[in-house]
């Protein structure tokens, strides 16, 4: 598994194993690709949250969108919102990546890699969510750039099971094959067993 540099990418998007759309040639960096910011932003209205208790559903109905696509988007000292990338992604099971924080945006006190991971197969617009560590408000806008790069696992498809009804099958499958299994397991046991008790009783 290693970082792949601009040629892998490149060779991968013309091949259609990785997909970017809309994809500006110039985003492409030499180990790295810049996504830019959706104009839809979310901010949380919640005043208190108990992580280990939360649902989606609780979450979800606190949010606020905000559009930023004329005036941009205040962000103040401590406040996150969640964006999303201008760009779909569509990932390979072999692939994975990874949000990395651009510099510009460090020096400036912005934080866009908190949501960092991008896992193999995602398919969508990437979560980027963005904090503001400086002491003064920070306005963002709707094609700013953050950096992603990428990972070439080079290995078998992932195994990972998305959703209930795959899981339900896979168990149904493994009761079928224990079913099955078990009258054998008994058999091969009384032939083993035969022998002896056989013997035990020419003893007596």
């Amino acid at each position: 598994m290693g970082i792949m540099n601009d040629r892998e990418i490149l060779s991968a998007i013309h091949s259609g194993e990785l997909c970017i759309s809309p994809l500006n040639p110039s985003n492409v960096r030499p180990a790295s690709i810049d996504l830019t910011l959706h104009h839809t932003l979310e901010t949380m209205t919640l005043t208190h949250l108990d992580a280990a208790d939360s649902s989606f559903q609780q979450i979800q109905s606190s949010l606020s969108v905000h559009d930023i696509t004329d005036l941009g988007y205040e962000l103040q000292p401590g406040q996150f919102v969640t964006g999303y990338s201008a760009e779909e992604l569509r990932i390979p099971s072999f692939m994975s990546g990874n949000i990395f924080n651009r510099n510009s945006l460090a020096r400036c006190g912005l934080d866009a890699s908190a949501a960092a991971c991008i896992h193999p197969g995602f398919n969508g617009r990437m979560v980027i969510v963005i904090r503001n560590f400086a002491q003064y408000p920070i306005v963002l806008r709707a094609g700013m750039r953050v950096s992603c790069n990428w990972r070439s696992m080079k290995t078998s498809p992932y195994a990972h099971m998305t959703n209930a009804t795959t899981l339900i099958r896979f168990w149904r499958t493994q009761r079928r094959l224990l079913s099955a299994c078990v009258p054998l397991l008994f058999l091969q046991i009384s032939i083993l067993l035969c022998p002896i008790f056989s013997t035990s009783g020419s003893l007596l």
